[in-house]
């Protein structure tokens, strides 16, 4: 017997051990392979071995010759066992000719059988039947394999090897003492295979997996993320990947995964979402593929935000119990969802999160969908137009602004860029482009909502999610982008930036919130945005800066350098206000779909009370229809009234 756990290499033995036999006996040797997994009931079952056994002779014609005699009585001793004429069975001529012939054989089963003792004493050719998937077949099945070894085909000079898990065949055989005394009855040798230790399944595992990466030609390669890597290893190897059957079946369907979407998303997390999926627990797989916003933590839609904060206040445990099937549930899988889920985990969010993890939705789709959607941009289409000279960008950024396009492109980019390494020429060169692309020339006062608004905070966004970091060298790249972005004369990036200087450091009126690690010393960002104010206000009052604005960052910023507006500036926002072509320029840039203004703010600027009155008139007028408002500047209007009656 070669004993062993489902998927502990059994199989792997008998094809070790049918090669050896045929290189030890080389004079001659009759191996049989006996699956009793692809056949079913007491008669197929006897049928089949018997079958095994003559076409296993009739394949080497030199054995069928010196083996004629006993096919002869072996054949009708199967034809007594197997009344193949009421069987229905399939009949292979060649196979069973010698049961077709007329007549029949009236000598009892016994006789035959000390026929076929006598003939076989005499062969000296080794007979080894080898019978795998024991541990597979039904109960009964089981037995009836054990009494076709034990009674029926327990012939002398013939060897059987059985390949089982020895708790699954005592159980079939009766269980306990019985099953374990009959067992025994029938195996003379058991042979366990070899314990494999933790860092034999963790080689073996490293081996195929290796093997797989570089045949796809994963880029960058796993060792990369060390830490994750071997933090999922612990949680893998042994609870989840216990045999080399299991590491087989994993690195496999991860092959394949892999090949389909490795560019898209964090390779560790695919890691362990295949292991997952190859731990047989559909019923989570299912709840994953049908609620997937309950599992990422950027959720997009209002809903899923307030389900966030709810679930937050639940415990570990209530969270675990309606994100892992209760049928499915252990400390190995509740370890691997929360190695995959920051929500499910006790540790909270994990040190490697990027936005290629699959706690965000856009990674996960694409695993769930085994691929991108039509129309989405792939990461090697990202990662070649950032390699593209700065004109070459700005034309692609301003055509995907036109088609309506920006939105699905820039959540790629702002994917790949986090998440990959580029050369800083490629990083100058891009931040150049998008300098120029968020650039407002046409010297016209906004006449109702713009989308570049939009556009224009996400690149802000971008710029401080990749440059205020840890990273003394990214953030170092940083400062040097923000001079260049300086010596443009930008007004719509860098006031964003300084805002969160303003923000670390709480000056300039700001209530002081240290986040990230800043990239300019307190007396630079004091330096810089005074430079920015004295150089804006002549154009502000001049009427050529807020000509040239989609967002009112650079507005705040000269708010709060100079603590409060002079007469001067006040006295020119309330000449905004009072003319008919201005007012809706105003309102727009303080209160719009996403954003507003409060009182203390707004009297910064100008006479609120005023500026109601104002907007309060054009609101009557478009009511009696006698000057209809653009549908967005009624909006802005209406929030003006709504926040303050």
């Amino acid at each position: 017997g070669i004993v062993g756990e489902w998927g502990s290499g059994k199989t792997s033995i008998l094809n070790m051990l049918d090669e050896t036999i045929h290189d030890t006996y080389t004079d001659g040797v009759l191996v049989v392979r006996y699956d009793p997994w692809l056949v079913s009931g007491r008669d197929d079952l006897i049928f089949h071995f018997f079958r095994q056994l003559l076409k296993t002779i009739a394949q080497d014609g030199k054995l069928k010759k010196r083996l004629d005699k006993f096919v002869k009585v072996f054949s009708k001793y199967g034809k007594a066992l197997v009344p193949l004429a009421e069987s229905g069975l399939p009949r292979s001529k060649v196979l069973f000719d010698l049961l077709e012939q007329k007549g029949s054989d009236k000598k009892s089963l016994h006789s035959q059988r000390q026929k076929i003792y006598k003939l076989l004493s005499k062969i000296d050719i080794p007979i080894v039947v080898l019978i795998d998937e024991l541990d597979r077949v039904e109960n009964e099945e089981v037995r009836f394999v054990a009494q076709l070894v034990r009674a029926v085909a327990d012939f002398p000079s013939i060897s059987y090897v059985l390949s089982y898990d020895h708790q699954r065949v005592v159980e079939a055989l009766g269980g306990g003492k019985g099953g374990q005394a009959y067992l025994e009855k029938i195996v003379q040798f058991p042979i366990p295979l070899p314990l494999t230790t933790v860092s034999e399944l963790r080689r073996l595992f490293e081996t195929q997996l290796v093997s797989v990466v570089r045949d796809i030609g994963i880029i960058p390669p796993l060792d990369l993320q060390q830490v994750q890597y071997d933090r999922l290893l612990k949680i893998l190897i042994p609870n989840i990947l216990k045999t080399p059957r299991d590491i087989k079946r994993m690195v496999g369907m991860f092959h394949v995964l892999a090949g389909m979407v490795w560019e898209e998303v964090d390779n560790v997390d695919l890691l362990a979402f295949t292991a997952l999926m190859s731990t047989k627990a559909p019923q989570t797989e299912k709840l994953i593929c049908d609620n997937y916003s309950n599992y990422i933590e950027d959720s997009w839609l209002d809903e899923d935000y307030i389900a966030y904060w709810i679930e937050e206040e639940e415990d570990l445990e209530a969270r675990l119990n309606k994100r892992i099937s209760k049928n499915e549930r252990s400390p190995a899988m509740d370890k691997l969802m929360g190695f995959l889920f920051s929500r499910l985990s006790s540790e909270g969010q994990k040190e490697e999160t990027t936005a290629r993890s699959l706690c965000r939705h856009r990674p996960l789709l694409t695993v769930l969908r085994l691929g991108l959607l039509p129309g989405d941009y792939r990461s090697a289409e990202i990662r070649a137009l950032l390699a593209k000279p700065r004109q070459e960008i700005l034309d692609f950024m301003q055509k995907i602004v036109q088609t309506g396009d920006f939105g699905n492109f820039w959540q790629r980019l702002w994917d790949v860029y986090l998440s990959d390494d580029f050369e800083d020429e490629v990083h100058r060169t891009f931040w150049g482009a998008l300098c120029q692309f968020v650039l407002k020339d046409d010297n016209q006062w906004p006449t109702h909502f713009a989308a570049m608004r939009d556009i224009v905070d996400n690149i802000s966004d971008l710029f401080i999610s990749k440059f205020l970091t840890d990273d003394e060298t990214i953030r170092e790249l940083g400062r040097t982008i923000l001079n260049d972005f300086l010596e443009r004369e930008d007004v719509e990036i860098v006031p964003s930036v300084l805002r969160k200087h303003f923000i670390h450091y709480g000056i300039y009126g700001w209530a002081q919130r240290v986040g990230k690690p800043v990239f300019l010393t307190e007396d630079q960002t004091k330096e810089i945005a005074q430079r920015i104010a004295e150089r804006e206000i002549p154009r502000l009052l001049s009427g050529d800066l807020l000509t040239s604005l989609w967002t009112s960052k650079i507005i705040y910023l000269i708010r709060d350098v100079e603590g409060e507006l002079d007469e001067t500036c006040r006295s020119y926002f309330d000449r905004l206000v009072q003319d008919d072509e201005t007012l809706p320029a105003v309102s727009l840039f303080f209160n719009g779909p996403k954003y507003s203004s409060d009182a203390n703010t707004l009297e910064q600027f100008f006479n609120l009370d005023h500026f109601k009155e104002r907007v309060q008139e054009k609101l009557d007028l478009d009511e009696s229809g006698d000057e209809p408002l653009e549908t967005s500047v009624k909006l802005s209007y209406n929030k003006v009234v709504d926040r303050f009656p």
